[in-house]
């Protein structure tokens, strides 16, 4: 919708977003995305339906969908705070949410994340990694690092990072440690999020009695919006709605 590309400040036109897709698929990649966002002020579902049909058509192998959330230090942010422009009612986003994942899913893109939704088989690896909190490699300057404990990241300046490394120092400018509870609070947060839920055998095991029992009582608080078995806890549809409130409300 140009009018809504507009409000969003895009330098791009609707046509530039198909003429990119097609030349992407033209010149031989067979593994493209889209990046989506829906509850914008001034849009509506009927025109929201219209976009996500669109893309669908198109058949890419990946479709990530997001609500619009305010940032502070934004253009939007000032806007809303001075009453200019009014962000769509919480009932109104949970309601598309709900709608938008009936409509990827019984188009042949199930979820697997909470605003992200692909073809079998296409899930972005990258990001289930970061998610499922396993550790990675920082190369560069301004790259970030994860050993399973420690989280890091280099040094920005260019200059800087090869004079380190050229001298023989440590490019690492901010070091992290987490600790177990720390581990523990990141598992719930990502692993609520994803469709494979929390996977309980990594709860730390000087967690797990209090974990189960902090979990009873918000079982109890969000009625319906959990799905349970031997191996892991995870949201069902209705409770992703509310995932943010429920994750904080399981954090220790």
């Amino acid at each position: 919708e140009p009018d809504l590309l507009k409000f969003l400040t895009r330098i791009h036109s609707v046509e530039q977003v198909f003429e990119t897709y097609d030349n992407a698929r033209s010149i031989g990649f067979d593994n493209v995305s889209f990046d989506l966002i829906y509850s914008i002020p001034g849009q509506t579902w009927e025109v929201w339906e219209r976009d996500i049909n669109r893309i669908i058509d198109l058949e890419p192998n990946h479709i990530s969908a997001y609500t619009l959330t305010l940032e502070k230090g934004t253009d939007l942010f000032r806007l809303v705070k001075d009453k200019k422009v009014r962000m769509p009612e919480n009932e109104i986003t949970g309601e598309w949410f709900l709608k938008t994942h009936q409509l990827m899913e019984s188009n042949g893109y199930p979820s697997y994340e909470i605003s992200n939704f692909s073809q079998p088989g296409f899930e972005c690896r990258h990001n289930l990694h970061y998610w499922k909190i396993h550790p990675y490699l920082a190369f560069g300057p301004s790259a970030h690092g994860f050993d399973g404990t420690n989280r890091w990241n280099n040094t920005r300046s260019l200059d800087l990072f090869l004079q380190q490394i050229e001298s023989g120092d440590s490019p690492i400018s901010i070091i992290e440690t987490l600790t177990e509870k720390d581990k523990l609070n990141e598992l719930i947060g990502f692993g609520l999020r994803m469709n494979d839920g929390i996977d309980l055998k990594e709860i730390p095991e000087i967690f797990q009695t209090q974990f189960g029992e902090n979990l009873k009582i918000i079982e109890k608080k969000w009625e319906g919006c959990f799905i349970k078995n031997e191996n892991s806890i995870s949201l069902t549809k209705t409770g992703m709605v509310f995932g943010d409130a429920i994750g904080v409300d399981l954090m220790f």
